[in-house]
């Protein structure tokens, strides 16, 4: 079984799920210690304790079945049995039998089998993460404090469509004049959507990776902000933006030193085809070097909590994962994949992780990369929770096109819950 059908909730609690067809009446789970019979290799016969899982979930195409146990040792060894009106059969690892095949002399059964509830295994999040309440600020249409700083074209504000290219003036002056309201609701939370210098409204292309936008305001008024948030027990995460750059020779990177080759890929792999910038070289030590630092930047001098890492699936595959349904993981460990991105966001999580092991980092990723929400010891990428944006989009589809009465609860399930259980999801309740 893979991992998700076996994990480490915590050091103590085991996760144990299955799948069956709808036929299936009731599974019972036959487990204990591996050692329980000896472990010598004679004729002691190995017996566990039967417990019926009652927890399930009727899901689209199978039922989900789950159970929590506490092994006592930390290891485990089980089975299952399921029913299925009068007939019940064995659930062994390489396959079923029934009591008689399974009962027979001299027969060697393959059992499922936990060797060790490893500490290192265990996906960790930072404890403070999990009560936090979330206020997302894009930070151009949140609230304007200092008109001395407005671009040109500045609107009014107002309620109804925004255009994608309008200006409204907001900036971080207006973040602070607002923190006590955000207190008053509760929020111990503030996700800020990009803040660094760039010639749009969103900040997505980003031009200079230290410095804040002039019309938002300085990086003394960031600093400002995250301590006055801090003092109030309120969180600052941002985004950050290592994904691509703006493709602008006079403002950019591009040509930093002479040669487009500095710290973005040559060729047709240095351009992103549906963004028109410039996609990074990971494997370069001058790209690792500088994007590390900026992580490090921002923490150091700044103590902001965590990153939203924008833009990781464009990062993860040659395509940026256009146009692609991905639904194997043979889309996740071919040609297609840059290994050197994958390295590059490891490298990533070990630094921030290690300058603060409570700092919180979350990939926007819409491909399911295996593993990249799962810990480095797992042989995973690190990050702590993976964004999971198709159940904002859901949201906005259902809001759109469907009148209330015509949702479907079945289908909001399962965009709500098919992730993997061993990795941990974070969505939006609304999406800028």
């Amino acid at each position: 079984m893979s991992e998700q059908y076996c994990y480490c909730l915590d050091n103590d609690h085991l996760i144990i799920n299955i799948k069956t067809g709808y036929d299936v009446d009731k599974v019972f789970i036959i487990y204990g210690d591996p050692y329980e019979a000896g472990i010598m290799g004679g004729n002691e016969r190995w017996s566990g304790k039967r417990e019926e899982i009652c927890f399930k979930k009727r899901l689209k195409d199978h039922i989900w079945w789950t159970t929590t146990l506490v092994p006592r040792y930390k290891r485990c060894k089980y089975y299952f049995e399921i029913q299925s009106g009068d007939e019940c059969m064995y659930f062994f690892e390489d396959g079923f039998y029934t009591e008689e095949e399974m009962n027979q002399e001299g027969k060697t059964l393959s059992y499922f089998i936990m060797p060790w509830m490893n500490s290192a295994d265990v996906c960790r999040t930072p404890a403070w993460v999990n009560d936090t309440v979330w206020y997302q600020i894009f930070p151009e249409r949140f609230c304007n404090g200092d008109h001395s700083i407005d671009p040109e074209g500045v609107m009014e504000w107002q309620t109804g469509e925004v255009g994608f290219h309008d200006y409204y003036g907001g900036d971080i002056r207006g973040i602070r004049d607002k923190i006590p309201y955000l207190k008053e609701l509760g929020i111990t939370g503030i996700y800020l959507n990009p803040i660094f210098e760039a010639h749009s409204n969103h900040k997505y292309n980003t031009r200079d990776y230290r410095k804040v936008d002039p019309h938002f305001g300085t990086n003394e008024d960031l600093r400002a902000l995250v301590d006055e948030a801090h003092a109030l027990g309120i969180a600052v995460v941002m985004d950050i933006v290592h994904s691509h750059s703006v493709d602008n020779e006079a403002e950019g990177l591009g040509l930093f030193d002479g040669k487009e080759t500095l710290y973005f890929y040559d060729g047709w792999q240095g351009h992103h085809p549906a963004w028109g910038s410039r996609c990074f070289d990971y494997g370069k030590d001058e790209t690792k070097y500088f994007l590390l630092s900026n992580c490090k930047y921002w923490m150091e001098e700044y103590h902001i909590d965590g990153f939203r890492f924008d833009g990781v699936t464009s990062m993860l595959y040659w395509d940026h994962g256009l146009e692609k349904a991905f639904v194997g993981y043979d889309n996740y460990f071919n040609q297609g994949v840059d290994d050197n991105a994958i390295a590059y966001l490891a490298l990533a999580n070990v630094l921030i992780h290690e300058m603060n092991p409570d700092a919180f980092t979350i990939a926007e990723d819409v491909s399911g990369m295996a593993g990249l929400a799962a810990p480095l010891a797992m042989g995973g990428v690190g990050f702590d929770f993976r964004m999971s944006m198709g159940v904002a989009d859901n949201w906005i589809k259902w809001i759109k096109e469907l009148s209330d009465d015509h949702w479907s609860m079945g289908e909001m399930w399962w965009q709500l819950t098919n992730k993997r259980a061993d990795e941990k999801t974070i969505s939006y309740a609304e999406c800028h």
